[in-house]
């Protein structure tokens, strides 16, 4: 209920041909997914979702590849993993912060996690008996992983 009234249905006219105003969807209404049955559907399906999904991220159409100018600095060791400050431009203008935990021993390439902090307090510098964002990324950079905690 937006605005605390109730749900309203939009007429359709002659000018208005949207299937979404014809039906008011709640959190009860039911969907019921259409099953592909040949790999033809499936690959119309498919392709259909990756779209849906790079629109709904606002990654539709798929921006040019920019240089990421990545600057990483501020490298201090500790016990089998080292710590390294990081930030780079995700695009052109807006720059993604965070801290690389990397494993000091082990055979290149490593496999990587990406370690969103959630909503606590002090985000990726988060240190409490609740969570610790820091001991987390030090714990798969000790298991042989790079982890990136980056600011949300």
């Amino acid at each position: 209920m937006l605005g605390g009234g109730p749900y309203t249905q939009l007429s359709l006219d002659e000018h208005c041909q949207d299937t979404r105003v014809s039906t008011v969807l709640t959190q009860n209404s039911h969907f019921e997914l259409e099953p592909c049955t040949n790999y033809e559907d499936w690959r119309r399906r498919a392709s259909y979702l990756r779209q849906r999904i790079l629109c709904c991220s606002g990654l539709w159409p798929i921006p040019e590849k920019q240089p990421l100018n990545a600057q990483i600095f501020g490298r201090i060791e500790q016990d089998g993993y080292s710590i390294e400050k990081v930030f780079f431009e995700s695009r052109p203008g807006f720059f993604v912060t965070g801290n690389l935990y990397r494993p000091l021993t082990g055979l290149a390439p490593f496999p990587a996690v990406l370690c969103p902090h959630g909503h606590w307090p002090h985000g990726r510098l988060e240190d409490s008996e609740a969570c610790s964002v820091p001991e987390r990324c030090s714990n798969f950079a000790r298991q042989g992983y790079v982890a990136f905690s980056y600011d949300m």
